[in-house]
């Protein structure tokens, strides 16, 4: 198989309905938006690192913008008052690719 990336991406899009990073990105915001509601003892740190993302102010920032909440509370705790900012509905895929 000799397929460009460019040919995979454009595969890819075709199927999943966004770029390859744009869908890594989907999945992370997603798997951290469980993270703070089901895990509040895990600090936005601890929670960014499980999602691939090893600077928590680069993890806070995309997090924002994927979501539009801020994940940052004063002391980095994900308490579980935090459940109010994704109410059962909520917590999907965020935005679509």
């Amino acid at each position: 198989m000799n397929y460009s990336p460019s040919y995979l991406t454009k595969i890819f899009c075709q199927v999943y309905g966004c770029t390859p990073s744009k869908y890594l990105i989907t999945l992370r915001m997603s798997h951290a938006q469980r993270l703070l509601v089901h895990e509040p003892g895990l600090s936005v740190k601890q929670i960014g690192e499980m999602c691939g993302y090893h600077d928590q102010g680069y993890f806070s920032r995309i997090f924002k913008k994927h979501t539009g909440k801020s994940v940052g509370i004063p002391g980095g705790k994900a308490l579980k008052a935090r459940q109010g900012l994704f109410p059962a509905g909520l917590l999907t895929r965020s935005r679509a690719c």
